[in-house]
């Protein structure tokens, strides 16, 4: 059995993808692949794994992320009881392959322990053979969608003091209680360090090639027939995007916001709307005065294989 493992990265439809394939998942049964939800795992599994990081059931039910969150805190025993319960599961359903999709996997391309410790779980279990595969976008727009999705996250950031992280080391790291996720720029190196490093199979797909037709289509159809790609195509046509950027003001809003510890909330703007214009307007405009030199520099250090 093959172990197949969609790493990202960020901002590249992981979570269209991850629910795409959660919501159709007996139509990739029928293509003998499995895509498991920790929700749906044996009590024992799902309670321990949810009570571990002390989320609710009904969160991430698709993301296979947590299953990076548990290898980076040492839990090994935990996704070995994941891995291990979909393994049989998926012997039992006689499927070929194991799908996993989780965009925090992306941290294996500079931290390559955690790629080692899933593939020496995975062959001792018994799956043969395991696919990574990333997922690569725009070095500008991936930092801008960054950034916007950050200002949610209880996060303070400067849009141009991230730039200079990013221009300086190619990726920039941040941390809460859960997880030090490591958002990578320069991914075309490290990728080639990744191959150099890890034995297993692996493969670099394009964001405009990965969302053709619906997103994942290039990855799924390597393991489907045409029969079960040909209904996965008509159920794209109610594909909803799981998650809506928020306007730049809302994003400038919430970093404020998150600086002072403030509630990110309607009537904390109101009450002190004349302040936050300023400050919000003021850094728009400083993004916007450095905004295609940036894109510019990006674009000529990440986006090209020679780079």
């Amino acid at each position: 059995m093959k172990l197949i493992i969609h790493a990202g990265t960020h901002k590249t439809a992981t979570t269209t993808f991850q629910y795409f394939c959660g919501n159709n998942n007996s139509v990739l049964l029928e293509g003998g692949l499995l895509y498991p939800s920790i929700r749906n795992c044996s009590e024992q599994v799902g309670d321990l794994i949810y009570n571990q990081l002390s989320l609710r059931p009904d969160e991430d039910i698709f993301n296979h992320s947590i299953l990076a969150w548990l290898l980076q805190g040492e839990k090994i025993d935990l996704v070995e009881l994941f891995l291990k319960e979909n393994f049989n599961k998926a012997k039992e359903k006689k499927c070929n392959y194991l799908l996993l999709s989780g965009e925090d996997f992306e941290n294996v391309l500079v931290d390559f322990s955690i790629a080692r410790k899933i593939i020496s779980i995975a062959k001792n279990i018994g799956f043969n053979d395991i696919d990574w595969i990333f997922v690569k976008r725009n070095a500008y727009s991936y930092m801008e969608s960054i950034y916007a999705e950050l200002s949610g996250q209880g996060f303070s950031l400067n849009f141009l003091s991230l730039y200079e992280t990013i221009r300086d080391q190619g990726f920039f790291t941040i941390s809460n209680k859960f997880y030090n996720w490591i958002f990578i720029f320069d991914l075309y190196k490290r990728f080639a360090l990744f191959k150099e490093n890890i034995s297993e199979s692996s493969s670099l797909l394009l964001f405009k090639d990965f969302i053709k037709d619906f997103p994942g289509k290039n990855i799924l159809s390597a393991y489907l027939n045409p029969k079960e790609l040909s209904t996965l195509q008509i159920q794209s046509i109610d594909i909803k995007k799981r998650r809506v950027r928020p306007s730049p003001q809302e994003v400038e809003f919430n970093y404020i916001c998150n600086h002072m510890n403030s509630f990110k909330i309607q009537e904390t703007y109101d009450d002190h709307k004349l302040i936050f214009d300023t400050i919000i307007n003021h850094r728009l405009r400083v993004i916007s005065k450095y905004q295609e030199k940036i894109k510019l520099e990006l674009t000529k250090r990440y986006d090209s294989p020679s780079s």
